[in-house]
This record gives structure tokens, sequence and C-alpha cells, in this order.
């Protein structure tokens, strides 16, 4: 697993931290390294990502486009790739991957907060999620 240096601050941006949830939540650790190569001081690497994950699973890519959407509204449509809308969410995720899914919006809403990032021993990348109170919709 590549370095991945993000600082409090950033990984406490809403936005931010809903994209490094999904990140951090791949299943396969060569996806996890690959979406981690792209993390930047400055940003993500959204083009580049995007074109690595066009070999990945329909689930994968879905959650990548999340992913990059809540980080960056609209940028998987400039890239020049069809966006993942929720609908298509809910047909190709799986429960584990939809909860992850709905945990990275809760991030980006700021009903949650990202409180712990830890490195585990064998490389995974975990985030410790707390509740920032109820929101009324």
């Amino acid at each position: 697993m590549p370095n991945v240096h993000v600082t409090a601050e950033r990984w406490r941006d809403p936005q931010y931290a809903a994209a490094f949830y999904v990140f951090s939540r791949m299943r396969f650790s060569d996806k996890r390294r690959a979406c981690f190569a792209r993390v930047e001081s400055a940003g993500i690497d959204k083009a580049g990502l995007l074109e690595e994950a066009r070999a990945w699973s329909h689930g994968e890519r879905v959650l990548v486009k999340i992913a990059l959407d809540l980080f960056d509204p609209g940028c998987v449509a400039a890239a020049g790739h069809a966006p993942a809308g929720w609908g298509e969410a809910a047909n190709v995720l799986d429960r584990e991957n939809m909860d992850t899914a709905l945990a990275a919006l809760r991030l980006a809403r700021q009903e949650t907060r990202m409180v712990e990032v830890r490195t585990l021993e064998d490389g995974r990348i975990e985030a410790r999620l707390e509740s920032r109170g109820r929101f009324e919709v």
C-alpha cells in the first residue's frame, strides 16, 4: 500500500472524506492501491483513476464514479464518462458496497464525519465514522 499522506484537515473536508472512505472500502487490495495511488496532496487524479477503473467490474466503476462525483460534482461527466446515478447503484451494488456508497453520501452531506483514520497491519485503511446528529429531511 502506498503511503497516503493526507492531513487531518484534508480528510475532515466532507467531499474529500467521502471519496477517501469509498477508496478505503474497496475489497481488493490492488484496487485500493490504485485508488490511493491517485490521491495527491493537492487532490485526486480523477482522470487517471477513471481511466484505470475502465477495466474493473461494473460495481467497482460505480463506486469510483460516486466517490469522484461526491468529491467534485460533475467531474465524471466533464471527463467524458457517464456518471453513476443512485438508480444504477441500487441495481448494481451488493449490500456492502451500497452501504459504503450511502456512508460516503452521509459524509459529503456532513451528517457524519471521520474521527479516526488508521492503517491496519495488512495494509488496509480503516476509517471510523461518527454521527453529527439527526438531520431532518
